[in-house]
């Protein structure tokens, strides 16, 4: 099954609204936030995202419109908003030139800076900084995705929509009950959030990229936001799974394990959960490089079924390709056969003929004579006639 038409546009429509009430319940029925409100907010910045792949532009424009609305009205969907146009700024890089995403970007640029600028404060470079990295990270990536370097041999994106999927769903789950007491802006934690979640979906085409941005990311939670450190462990050894399965390199993927391990040692110091002496015994070593080898060894696995199949395609494609050739091989030779003998029996049937008028019993002896030749005596008379040479009879 592929992910395509309608299906795919409802689904991209309800994890937007989704994402919006789950982020925003429990500020439903407060005095300043009724439950209606909420909800048609809630409709309101998830319904655009069904027609995101038809009409990136428009819903991107709709989306930095509705941004600066809610900012201005004070609403908790804005954090919502400004995750989804960035979404939204990715597909039209993805989908359309180089003017209309610099447009794009601009007003995307804009919308985001008027989010973060507070009533009579100045907007400070930190914000300008905020506003660049929002606008350039989703054009790159999807500036990527539409060349070559980012397609696969099969067209199917089933896997990289599953991947995409159960990354945000782990993200998001496990960590929006803190978005609120990390440091930095609450939209900002929650882009980070989200785009470490959906990063998987393009594991498979950058990989190594995929996997660098995963312990970068864990580096960051581990230091400003240590209730997601645990969370990007996991997204570490999934990005390191991905990565054995994609790259063929024995070396590449040996240095991927040790820097997972190194990780997953990091994360289990910080949390505490091994002391000093419980570092030196050679269990808890084993432990953690046997955690980390699951998903590597799993990725070689798939990778080693991959080729498999990829061989046993190829060979099929060969055999039928024999195949064909000596049936086409036999054609020819029969046609050649059949040319052949029709000429054989063609001849055959001439000489029969033939034998058959050159029988001295035969239709030939019953014909009339040939009449003696007879002097024509027209011609005789022109013969007789007078030449003129020179202007006279000779």
């Amino acid at each position: 099954m592929r992910w395509r038409g309608k299906a795919l546009n409802i689904l991209l429509v309800t994890a937007a609204i989704g994402f919006d009430v789950l982020t925003t319940w429990h500020t439903w029925g407060t005095p300043s936030a009724p439950v209606v409100i909420c909800g048609a907010f809630s409709v309101l910045a998830g319904a655009p995202m069904g027609f995101l792949r038809r009409w990136p532009v428009a819903v991107t424009g709709y989306l930095a419109g509705l941004l600066i609305l809610t900012d201005q009205l004070g609403a908790f969907t804005v954090n919502t908003v400004q995750i989804l146009l960035l979404v939204a700024l990715g597909v039209v890089a993805h989908r359309t030139g180089p003017l209309t995403v610099s447009c794009s970007a601009l007003v995307v640029g804009a919308a985001t800076a008027v989010n973060l600028a507070d009533p009579g404060h100045p907007i400070t470079a930190d914000t300008w900084w905020y506003c660049a990295g929002a606008v350039v990270v989703p054009v790159l990536i999807g500036v990527y995705l539409r060349g070559p370097a980012g397609r696969l041999p099969e067209r199917d994106v089933t896997p990289d929509v599953l991947l995409a999927g159960g990354g945000l769903t782990l993200t998001v789950l496990n960590t929006w009950t803190g978005w609120d007491t990390a440091g930095g802006p609450l939209w900002v934690t929650a882009s980070v959030v989200v785009l470490a979640g959906l990063s998987l979906g393009v594991a498979r085409r950058l990989p190594g990229l995929v996997f660098v941005l995963q312990v970068l990311l864990m580096l960051l939670a581990d230091r400003y936001f240590e209730e997601a450190t645990a969370t990007c462990v996991m997204l570490v050894l999934v990005a390191a799974g991905v990565f054995a399965m994609r790259v063929a390199s024995w070396l590449w993927t040996s240095v991927v394990y040790l820097v997972a391990v190194l990780a997953v040692v990091a994360f289990t110091a910080a949390m505490g959960d091994a002391g000093p002496a419980a570092e030196r015994q050679p269990t808890r070593v084993l432990a953690l490089m046997t955690l980390v080898v699951a998903p590597v060894a799993s990725g070689r696995y798939l990778r080693a079924r991959q080729a498999a199949s990829q061989a046993e395609r190829l060979r099929l494609r060969a055999l039928a390709q024999v195949r064909a050739d000596q049936l086409a091989e036999r054609e020819s030779i029969a046609r050649e056969m059949h040319d052949i003998v029709a000429h054989h029996v063609g001849a055959m049937v001439l000489r029969a003929g033939a034998a058959r008028y050159a029988d001295p019993g035969g239709p030939s002896s019953q014909a009339d004579p040939v009449p003696p030749y007879r002097e024509n005596l027209f011609l005789r008379g022109l013969a007789s006639l007078p030449v003129r040479r020179h202007g006279r009879a000779a």
